[in-house]
């Protein structure tokens, strides 16, 4: 009998026995079974290891020459392949401790609600108190071309009334980011953590003090060629010199204008809001001292400003507030005007020309040209007049 014929007789002798059959049946249900009972009893190991890990790795040792920044599970990221990748563009870096947290803000990126962004920026408020910590880092990965975006968030809420995220294209699955993605990344959390614009009566000053004490071993950080980056410097200099913290913060303000005007020349267009937030500082500094030398300097930095860029409706707006101080209203309204005119959605110049209409008596136009319903976007903080 060959072979073949042997392998037949035998199947069929099999096939025709049912008890076989069940005894298969009952076993690979029985495996099946078993196999799903372990893995609903590993899962919960697995997990509480998990969580167990986060919650150790996420205990922060305090450190005074450090910035602490906490890094949240990016959405869409299960396996936390880009999450770690953001918290590794830190290392090798002096000066930064990057804590991964277990909590994640569960936050809906697609939304335009303001209460959904006021609630998440609640949320991150209190675990950097919880944390000790200076900035939160939390973000998305898209489905599609697996593009990180990335949501830096201080305590006190920073300067936007919407965060903007940093968008970073990402290469080879399992790749790190790029030198100039981790520099940007770097430069983005510096600018964060310096930021106050926002709710400033609730803001711990001294507390502040020490944490911008430490941002000038990071100023390296900073593109010079990006003035952008280095507005919220400037302007946390001034906070902390207008909030009680000594005049040691304009010293600091005033010599990283020149150093930053010395290096670059200062003479491209990009630079103009740079004058602008010196002129503030030195307005600011009037207002303390009421030297008129301080206000004539002031006007200096704002024509500066403007003389590089035109355009400048922030520039208008603060020289107006300085013309207004100076009880020059005419000029004052003539500036607000003009940073209205170069963009409508500038709320402060509409109140602050309002009130200079009501301070010189001219009721009809304060009501007819004042007030402009509030938009979504957050114009900088002034530092002037109140109408009224």
């Amino acid at each position: 009998m060959s072979a073949w014929t042997q392998l037949y007789s035998l199947g069929s002798s099999i096939i025709k026995r049912p008890a076989v059959w069940l005894l298969g049946i009952i076993g690979t249900v029985a495996a099946g079974y078993v196999t799903g009972y372990i893995t609903a009893a590993v899962k919960p190991v697995e997990r509480y290891v998990s969580e167990t890990a986060c919650r150790y790795r996420e205990k922060p040792i305090p450190n005074e020459s450090q910035f602490t920044i906490l890094v949240s599970p990016l959405a869409h990221d299960p396996d936390r392949l880009y999450t770690d990748k953001v918290q590794r563009a830190f290392f090798g870096e002096q000066g930064f401790l990057t804590v991964p947290i277990c909590e994640s803000l569960n936050f809906d990126f697609s939304t335009n609600s303001q209460s959904a962004r006021d609630d998440m920026r609640q949320r991150a408020t209190e675990l950097i108190n919880a944390k000790h910590a200076d900035l939160l880092l939390f973000g998305d990965v898209s489905a599609s071309d697996k593009a990180v975006l990335i949501y830096a968030v201080n305590e006190h809420g920073g300067c936007d009334y919407q965060p903007k995220p940093m968008k970073i294209k990402e290469g080879v699955l399992g790749s790190d980011f790029t030198a100039g993605e981790k520099e940007k990344l770097i430069e983005v959390s510096l600018e964060q953590i310096q930021s106050a614009c926002l709710n400033q009566s609730s803001i711990d000053w001294p507390l502040f003090a020490k944490r911008m004490a430490k941002m000038k071993n990071f100023l390296n950080h900073f593109d010079f060629n990006q003035p952008k980056y280095l507005d919220p410097y400037i302007e946390a200099m001034r906070l902390l010199y207008s909030n009680g913290q000594g005049d040691v913060w304009f010293s600091k303000g005033e010599e990283f204008v020149k150093r930053i005007i010395d290096k670059e020349q200062g003479n491209s267009r990009s630079f103009s809001q740079i004058y602008v937030e010196y002129a503030i500082l030195l307005d600011t500094r009037f207002g303390n001292t009421n030297d008129k030398n301080d206000l004539d300097a002031a006007f200096g930095a704002f024509d500066k400003a403007i003389g590089l860029d035109p355009n400048n409706y922030f520039a208008y707006s603060e020289r107006g507030d300085s013309y207004w101080k100076k009880g020059d209203l005419d000029r004052a309204i003539a500036d607000f005007n003009q940073a209205i005119g170069l963009d409508p959605k500038v709320v402060q110049a509409y109140i602050n020309r309002s009130g200079a209409y009501y301070k010189k008596g001219e009721w009809d136009r304060r009501f007819r040209q004042g007030h402009k319903p509030r938009s979504e976007k957050c114009s900088p903080i002034t530092t002037g007049a109140i109408p009224m």
